[in-house]
């Protein structure tokens, strides 16, 4: 973890209980989510991509914190907005956009690819790919579509497998030596 995230961030996770052993798995969640971005960030940022890895770090470590703020705790119904207000009341201006978009496949109105950062794409990625281990693409996308059949709308589940297979070709079109499991 980048220093300028270690105080801020354990802090927040401190503040929204997110230490607490009944969210060990959201944790290391995050925490692989971060890792993975990261990596991708550094490989791209030397192929000339423009990303802030601080910047990234934070919002994958904080994009997942409203799963402690919801009832039941570590649910994913509204952890989305349950975490932006609480990352709004603590003045985290830079990963709020981040952190309110990474499931933008959930909502009525999606957005364009086109209108999403590297950052976010990233971070959706992540997602996407660590969930307690690493799986291939395809296989984490149903499975996240199947956990969640009734509230990923129908435009939804096509925005996400068509973005998701977006996002990798992009990826892999300017790092094409990148592990398999992208």
């Amino acid at each position: 973890m980048y220093d300028e995230n270690k105080g801020l961030v354990w802090q927040l996770w401190k503040e929204a209980g997110m230490l607490d052993l009944d969210l060990v798995g959201v944790l290391s969640h995050v925490c692989g989510v971060a890792s993975m971005a990261v990596y991708l960030a550094t490989r791209l940022i030397e192929q000339g991509v423009a990303i802030d890895p601080i910047k990234l770090e934070r919002a994958c470590l904080l994009h997942d914190i409203g799963k402690a703020l919801t009832k039941p705790r570590g649910s994913s119904r509204g952890h989305v907005e349950a975490g932006v207000a609480f990352l709004q009341k603590k003045v985290v201006p830079e990963v709020i956009d981040i952190v309110q978009k990474h499931e933008t496949y959930f909502n009525d109105e999606i957005l364009a690819l086109e209108e999403l950062s590297w950052a976010e794409r990233l971070v959706i990625m992540g997602d996407m790919l660590f969930s307690g281990n690493i799986a291939q693409l395809e296989e984490r996308v149903e499975d996240v579509i199947r956990r969640n059949e009734d509230n990923i709308p129908p435009h939804g589940k096509i925005w996400i497998r068509e973005s998701t297979q977006i996002i990798r070709a992009e990826i892999l079109d300017i790092l094409p030596s990148l592990p398999v499991f992208l």
